[in-house]
């Protein structure tokens, strides 16, 4: 009885610790109904546009990019930014994902796993004239940040920090992604 406690006790301090600690999306294959669907979210599990789907590789969804073989998605393109993507050894699950048609749940069955964490590709960007070099500086601030956050994360999982105190690490890293990202956003419109 103990180890099932102590089981859920850690899934529930998993969800409510972030899905990518040190990158900005979150990219899921949702497998439902038989088909598939696509769908990239924020650290909150919202989803900022809805999902593709009914395909059989996301390759043909608008905003994915796919790698050649073996093919998976290796980049999302959001608010008319790249962000690369790859697999993490600490990316989470959400119960429950959040997109402008409504929630989709989980009902009560496996969470879904993330497939891979996105962050901004400044280089890139900056490459293919999407940003400026203001902006590309603020994003490898950002990135850097990010950094810290991931290794912050990590070592506070090895440590076994509890998960009220991971819970607030995590609102502290949510809060400093939010202010770098509004200074993007203003390097962006000057």
């Amino acid at each position: 009885m103990y180890l099932n406690n102590l089981l859920v006790l850690l899934a529930l301090t998993r969800l409510g610790s972030g899905i990518c600690a040190g990158y900005n999306y979150a990219f899921f294959s949702l497998p439902t109904s038989g088909s598939s669907r696509w769908v990239v979210t924020d650290d909150a599990c919202n989803a900022p546009f809805p999902a593709c789907g009914n395909r059989y590789t996301p390759c043909h969804c608008q905003g994915l990019h796919c790698s050649s073989i073996p093919i998976h998605v290796d980049s999302v393109e959001i608010n008319g930014l790249w962000y690369a993507c790859r697999v993490d050894s600490t990316a989470w699950s959400c119960e429950n994902i959040y997109w402008p048609e409504g929630p989709l749940r989980s009902n009560g069955g496996p969470f879904f796993d993330v497939e891979q964490c996105c962050r901004n590709d400044g280089r890139r960007n900056l490459k293919e004239g999407r940003i400026n070099e203001r902006e590309f500086q603020a994003i490898e601030a950002t990135n850097a940040l990010l950094d810290i956050h991931k290794r912050d994360y990590a070592d506070a999982l090895a440590s076994g920090m509890s998960g009220g105190n991971l819970t607030s690490l995590r609102n502290v890293q949510r809060r400093e992604l939010k202010e770098a990202e509004k200074w993007q956003l203003m390097t962006r419109l000057a």
